[in-house]
């Protein structure tokens, strides 16, 4: 929970406001920069649940199993929105809370599907 929540977002929307403001800023322009910052944000920020999966099925594990562990934590419900809109709010950019509820709500489906 520490590291998803606490570290994980936070360092990655540093290192991509590093690489894509800094460092890449000769290569690229800034509209783009900050949807390559939006993209890792979202990224950096999103529950590891899909890579249970993919460790499951390179150690040969029972990726339903897995996965039915992960149905079970609420905290992406509760989590996920307020530190997107933080780290976004900080870097300057804008995405409204409806597209990430929307988001949030696609992917509780998605991966409780089996359970409905």
């Amino acid at each position: 929970m520490v590291v998803n929540w606490l570290i994980k977002p936070f360092t990655m929307a540093f290192f991509a406001w590093l690489f894509f403001s800094k460092l890449y800023a000769a290569w690229i322009t800034p509209e783009l920069a900050n949807a390559y910052i939006a993209g890792a944000i979202l990224l950096g920020a999103a529950p590891c649940t899909a890579m249970v999966f993919v460790w499951s099925y390179l150690s040969g594990g029972d990726p339903n199993y897995a996965g039915a562990s992960e149905r079970e934590r609420p905290d992406p419900l509760v989590l996920f929105i307020p530190i997107v809109q933080l780290l976004l709010g900080i870097t300057g950019i804008v995405i409204p809370w409806g597209v990430l509820v929307t988001s949030v709500l696609v992917f509780v489906l998605i991966r409780c599907w089996p359970v409905i």
